[in-house]
């Protein structure tokens, strides 16, 4: 006889998303103000991973059936789907650097473009503690967070509408309209593979070489060419002062070579993802499955959506304050 399988509500998972961006906007940011690699550790780790574990694991002690390893799908991935998967990030690259720029002319109309707040590496030892931080540990935190506690909670509405709606979660919870685009199609691309290989290993690896990637490229335009990539935002500003027909030239001719690039990118993505071995998938996975195909039309309640909207109306005040100041 199966065990009965009691999986996180979406109504708990909304609440904790709004505890953590709480915490994040709060003691997060302070943190990171006093000292920005040593307030992103603590972020990462005693923000983000602590809580999500301690939820998983005491949740399990008191209802039972829905396990640490369960919860985070914490299953092997084979040497295939390891090689493939940052290969598949990569070429993901481009296209979210792409959404990230749309946002960017967007935000470049209305007010001034902010530089990255992750300082480029200047030498070894300092790349090798931003791979930690921005990498390894923002890759491990934050999918256990998203495509660990909060994808199994809102598979019960669908595993699409799970993908879309963490995603959009995902982005937002970066609270930087510059950089929201970007992190919501990176979100799909990295609970996909969850799904795919049914491992969140293959979404740490995804998460953790698209961070490591932008580190190494900007390093490396900062090295080879001498080219700061807030330059490109300083650009941006300059263009926006000069007169409109060639503004529109400009951004024509620059939408055209970078769509070229992005959409070829994408047919690579699309073939490699679809060439990703799938991983089997477990009894009780099967049993959810069908459970959940029963539930896809249930409606989500005010007090479920509640915790996401209070954060989502935050979202825009912050939005609004980092794009007039």
């Amino acid at each position: 006889m199966n065990k009965r399988i009691n999986d996180p509500k979406i109504l708990e998972a909304n609440l904790f998303y709004f505890m953590i961006a709480f915490l994040l906007i709060s003691l997060g940011s302070k943190a990171q103000q006093w000292d920005l690699f040593k307030g992103l550790i603590i972020t990462e780790y005693l923000i983000i991973l602590l809580p999500t574990v301690l939820i998983i694991v005491i949740r399990n002690l008191i209802v039972g059936g829905s396990s640490l390893k369960r919860v985070l799908r914490l299953n092997p991935i084979s040497i295939k789907q390891a090689v493939m998967v940052p290969i598949i990030t990569i070429f993901c690259y481009p296209i979210a650097v792409f959404f990230n720029y749309i946002g960017v002319l967007i935000i470049s109309r209305f007010g001034s473009i902010r530089p990255t707040p992750i300082p480029v590496p200047q030498g070894a030892l300092d790349l090798l503690v931003a791979l930690f931080v921005v990498s390894i540990s923002a890759g491990i935190c934050e999918e256990v967070m998203f495509r660990g506690f909060m994808m199994k909670a809102y598979e019960k509405i669908g595993t699409r509408k799970a993908i879309i709606i963490t995603s959009i979660l995902f982005g937002v919870f970066h609270f930087n309209p510059q950089n929201l685009l970007g992190p919501i199609f990176l979100g799909g691309i990295f609970a996909i593979l969850l799904i795919k290989t049914n491992s969140i290993y293959s979404a740490i690896l995804s998460h953790a070489t698209n961070n490591a990637f932008a580190l190494f490229l900007s390093m490396g335009l900062s090295r080879i060419q001498g080219l700061n990539p807030d330059q490109s935002m300083e650009a941006l500003d300059q263009l926006n002062n000069m007169p409109f027909h060639t503004q529109i030239i400009s951004y024509t001719v620059a939408f055209i070579g970078v769509a070229s690039i992005v959409i070829g990118c994408g047919f690579a993505v699309y073939f490699l993802i679809k060439a990703l071995p799938k991983s089997n998938v477990d009894e009780n996975s099967t049993i959810v499955q069908l459970n959940e195909e029963k539930n896809t039309n249930i409606s989500l309640k005010v007090l479920t959506l509640l915790p996401v909207v209070i954060i989502f109306v935050f979202y825009v005040w912050v939005s609004y304050n980092f794009i007039t100041k």
